[in-house]
């Protein structure tokens, strides 16, 4: 069966919608935040409720955007724990090397595997298609998406390395 010819499920249009507003509320509150990052977090944030209004519009790629958005938040629990201990000034080095991990399988292992799959999506299309496919914009959009994501991922990864061998190395010489 083809999914594009599909209707978008009611459950998936429901979630979806709901994360758009998500991303839309987030980026009012990082305008009004005093966050180090909170360029970057606004940039991701509108692209992604691009990405996610694109597909709920055009009811194309909404499959593709749901496993998206599932893969990218399963470490969000996890992230909100982690900062709301930084809140607290407690800092759990089992935990965090946890979290690191968790991330790093998701966002450094799942997510360019999805990306390589986009690439190979791509490809096939294009074999059948032609350069018509290339114009498609949702399948652009979310390669875009998914691309800026992962090295955004990778960057945070790296940060959150140097912080959990920085304490190591700290607990080590006390």
């Amino acid at each position: 069966m083809d999914v594009e010819s599909v209707n978008i499920p009611r459950d998936i249009e429901y979630v979806l919608t709901r994360s758009a507003y998500f991303f839309i509320w987030d980026t009012g509150a990082y305008l009004l935040s005093a966050e180090e990052d909170k360029l970057m977090f606004i940039l991701h944030h509108l692209i992604s409720c691009s990405c996610i209004t694109y597909s709920l519009y055009f009811e194309i790629n909404w499959y593709f955007v749901s496993v998206g958005l599932f893969i990218a938040e399963l470490t969000n629990p996890i992230t909100q724990i982690s900062e709301m201990c930084s809140l607290f000034n407690y800092y759990n080095i089992q935990f965090e090397k946890y979290y690191f991990m968790s991330m790093l399988l998701i966002r450094g292992i799942i997510s360019p595997c999805l990306i390589l799959m986009t690439i190979y999506n791509l490809w096939y299309l294009y074999s059948i298609y032609g350069i018509e496919v290339m114009y498609n914009v949702s399948l652009l959009l979310n390669y875009f998406t998914m691309i800026s994501i992962t090295v955004a991922s990778i960057d945070w990864l790296n940060t959150k390395y140097d912080d959990i061998i920085i304490e190591d190395t700290r607990r080590l010489n006390l």
